[in-house]
């Protein structure tokens, strides 16, 4: 199967560095999540 390389990608060169930001911006939120949870416990 031809992987079709004519679609975009949003805001970086190559999906890797995408996939990369997407996953260390959902761990930034688990953190957070986790930090203001303790705060207000």
């Amino acid at each position: 199967m031809k992987y079709n390389d004519d679609y975009k990608v949003p805001l970086f060169k190559t999906w890797k560095t995408w996939y990369i930001f997407v996953i260390a911006f959902l761990f930034l939120l688990i953190i957070a999540f986790g930090l203001i949870t303790k705060y207000f416990s």
